[in-house]
């Protein structure tokens, strides 16, 4: 019984493997699809935290690094005193003028989109069989399988999350954001003095309204990133292949 069970394990691991190690093809071609709108991501990303941070001498990330733009404002409130009167006092209180899901745009840290994504595709052509798939599955070990199975689902979680990087930065170029963060720097109460400004090509930022320095939003930087495969994920696989 027990190699009955082993064998129809190593059967199942097999078919598995056969029938979803052909998708690190086409997560593949997906990526590399998508690598030169991530070198543009990463070419706007950069170019905005050089006017930051060696013109403007502005550090944004500071106050937006949370997800949330702040103002301040004095407001006044009632405190009693030792002796037990109460009294009025002025303190500085600060409140949410917008949520800002795109606030990595702002991040001090190379977003490295492209250099990521080129790693990944790389690894994920380590298991990228072509038609010699089955053959070389049934060569291999146990544990290359396991193996294989691993840096499948790990290849199109980093993937995932390479474009879900991307995506959070573009956000912040995007017209809601671009009018949020246009009304809270026009507030008395935001912490920086800058005025921004823009559009679907062009994202504009600068000490005022007369000094805005352009920053191009190409095309390529909006395109759509392909649909990555889905496949059970392994611990599925495991939780599949450990009952029965």
């Amino acid at each position: 019984m027990e190699v009955f069970n082993r064998e129809e394990a190593e059967r199942r691991t097999i078919d598995y493997l056969i029938k979803n190690l052909h998708l690190a093809a086409t997560a593949i071609e997906v990526i590399q699809n998508a690598a030169p709108t991530l070198q543009a991501v990463d070419q706007v990303h950069a170019t905005l935290q050089q006017r930051m941070t060696e013109i403007l001498h502005v550090d944004l990330w500071r106050h937006v690094g949370r997800g949330s733009l702040t103002i301040s404002f004095m407001s006044r409130r009632m405190r009693r005193t030792r002796a037990g009167q109460e009294e009025v006092e002025d303190f500085l209180d600060k409140h949410v003028f917008a949520e800002f899901p795109g606030f990595r745009m702002f991040s001090p840290r190379a977003s490295r989109l492209a250099g990521r994504a080129t790693t990944c595709a790389k690894r994920l052509s380590f298991i990228n069989f072509g038609d010699e798939l089955q053959d070389r599955v049934r060569e291999m070990t146990n544990e290359d399988q396991a193996k294989a199975a691993r840096m499948l689902s790990k290849g199109l979680e980093t993937a995932r999350t390479i474009f879900a990087d991307a995506e959070e930065i573009r956000s912040g170029f995007g017209p809601m954001s671009i009018a949020n963060l246009k009304g809270w720097t026009k507030n008395t109460g935001c912490p920086v003095r800058l005025h921004i400004s823009g559009d679907d090509g062009n994202f504009y930022i600068g000490a005022d309204e007369n000094h805005g320095m352009r920053i191009e939003l190409p095309p390529m930087f909006w395109r759509r990133f392909g649909d990555l495969p889905n496949i059970a994920t392994l611990s599925n696989w495991d939780e599949d292949y450990s009952t029965g």
